[in-house]
């Protein structure tokens, strides 16, 4: 004999054992519903991302000489197309004129300025690569130019995808394979995504790829020098910082801090400055410097911040943003240490 299921859904029971409505379900769709999460997930892998911004530090670069901006970025590497915001300033009414390059790469433009207003400058730039590391920006101003050029702000932004191919390392999950009368499970690779396995491998994806890349940044090509044996701030004011609440329950996360410093005149193989990292809800970071390096480098770590909080219509936790004080000093009696730049985002 052939069992048949029933066709209306058995009752259930609430706590007091109460008869509760029938459960009903509807069938699963394609079109209408995984298709539409496909294309959902997609979105999130490529609809790019901001990898950093600065604000105008630095003295004004007169005629004949340049300086050079520099950013600790962490892209993505399905978006090979960066758009550069860049706003300059000619310290004159005769206007200036020079080029720009933007790193990786070394791709340069030109910018003509007229008069002494302020004028914003849109690049669209292809990277030699793509990633996690220092990207720079560097304005030459021509010899002929009348007179010095102020850099106002930079932003740096990944570029939308149009599509991402179903295979490979930067892959989007196939949406036609999320259609009526396909497999529900196609047992590939997690980089070639196709149907509804596809899109749990998306969204997987996204837990990462979906991040704040870019929390703080701040870059001065002087830099900030100090000879103190104690700590001093590097910022009057120290920046508000905020992450992404993934896990149920958390409340703080680790984001990345980068670092770009230099020590001069110390030892070397003894230390020669210290940067210590605070945040406002009691995590701490330190970096440390060898007493004598040639060039300013970089260095990264990670420290707890305070997540989003959904309860809030803000999401700002306890009603105060999460704060990171950034304190240097020099280590050794015969040395000086300097800061010239700080980049904090979520790496991955």
């Amino acid at each position: 004999m052939t069992l048949i299921p029933p066709r209306i859904a058995p009752r259930l029971k609430d706590a007091t054992n109460e008869p509760n409505s029938i459960r009903a379900a509807h069938r699963v769709l394609g079109p209408g519903q995984w298709q539409e999460m496909a294309k959902a997930a997609n979105w999130l892998a490529g609809v790019g991302g901001s990898l950093g911004s600065l604000g105008a530090t630095g003295a004004a670069i007169s005629a004949g000489s340049s300086q050079t901006w520099k950013l600790y970025c962490w892209p993505r590497s399905q978006h090979t197309t960066w758009f550069w915001s860049v706003q300059l300033k000619a310290l004159g009414i005769s206007g200036g004129h020079g080029t720009v390059t933007l790193n990786p790469g070394g791709t340069t433009f030109d910018f003509t300025l007229e008069g002494n207003r302020a004028r914003n400058f849109g690049w669209t730039h292809v990277p030699s690569s793509v990633a996690a590391g220092e990207v720079s920006i560097q304005i030459s101003v021509n010899a002929a130019s009348p007179h010095s050029v102020m850099m106002m702000t930079v932003g740096v932004y990944e570029l939308p995808r149009y599509a991402l191919p179903s295979t490979g390392g930067t892959a989007g999950v196939l949406a036609d394979s999320c259609g009526a009368g396909q497999v529900i499970y196609q047992n590939t690779t997690t980089a070639d995504k196709y149907s509804v396995q596809g899109v749990y491998e998306q969204i997987r994806d996204a837990k990462d790829n979906c991040r704040r890349q870019a929390l703080f940044n701040w870059y001065s090509p002087a830099g900030y020098t100090t000879a103190s044996l104690t700590y001093v701030n590097l910022f009057r004011i120290p920046p508000a910082v905020q992450t992404r609440h993934l896990t149920n329950g958390e409340t703080v996360r680790a984001v990345t801090v980068a670092i770009n410093g230099l020590v001069t005149g110390g030892t070397p193989g003894d230390t020669g400055g210290e940067l210590l990292v605070t945040a406002a809800t009691g995590d701490t970071l330190t970096f440390t410097y060898d007493g004598a390096t040639s060039s300013a480098t970089w260095a990264t770590g990670s420290i707890d911040v305070e997540t989003d909080d959904f309860s809030q219509s803000n999401l700002i936790r306890g009603g105060t943003r999460d704060t990171l004080t950034f304190q240097l000093r020099r280590t050794n009696s015969s040395s000086s240490f300097t800061v010239y730049g700080v980049s904090v985002g979520e790496s991955g």
